[in-house]
């Protein structure tokens, strides 16, 4: 497998360690001597560290570039004319473009489904507190939610007493989901 790296570019110190590089590979938060060998590598750039000198006159170069652009060697000036080249091109605005609107339906997807556990959290949690003293037919019409939903929960509820509102919320929306993807198909 190849190595693989996230770069993160950020304009301030993402720690506040006056670093100029942070890196990071998987590891284990209770055994830090297991490593998960994914060969994944994030690292974090601030290019306000204090500590540019380190790493060389063409990394001291770049995190200027990142600063201020600031052009100093031929690779800051190669991404100058990378960058301006870009900034023009009608082919990166339309993918610019489609990433933007991409991220904007994601985003109110993200919404409607967060508005949808919510509303299916409340629902198991009131179905926990009442199910003993009301039929699934009397939940479904006090709390507006259909027979069926209320009968999944109570099974999901006994099936798993120690699962939260939320995971067993989250569970039924997956369930769903994929039976919707099947049908869809």
């Amino acid at each position: 497998m190849q190595r693989n790296y996230v770069i993160f570019i950020c304009n301030y110190d993402p720690f506040g360690k006056g670093r100029c590089f942070y890196r990071f590979e998987n590891v284990c938060v209770d055994d830090p001597s297991l490593k998960l060998k994914d060969d994944s590598v994030k690292i974090m750039i601030n290019p306000y560290g204090n500590d540019t000198k380190q790493f060389g006159k063409g990394f001291a170069a770049l995190m200027d570039f990142l600063k201020n652009g600031q052009i100093s060697d031929t690779y800051t000036e190669s991404l100058k004319d990378e960058i301006t080249e870009v900034k023009v091109s009608e082919e990166w605005r339309r993918r610019y473009m489609k990433l933007l609107i991409r991220d904007q339906e994601n985003i109110e997807l993200g919404k409607e489904v967060g508005k949808e556990l919510g509303e299916l959290s409340t629902c198991v949690r009131q179905v926990k507190t009442n199910m003993e003293q009301f039929s699934a037919s009397q939940l479904a019409s006090l709390l507006g939610f259909d027979q069926l939903t209320i009968e999944e929960i109570s099974e999901s509820i006994k099936a798993h007493p120690d699962w939260s509102n939320e995971k067993i919320a989250t569970e039924l929306l997956e369930e769903r989901n994929k039976h919707n993807n099947t049908d869809e198909s």
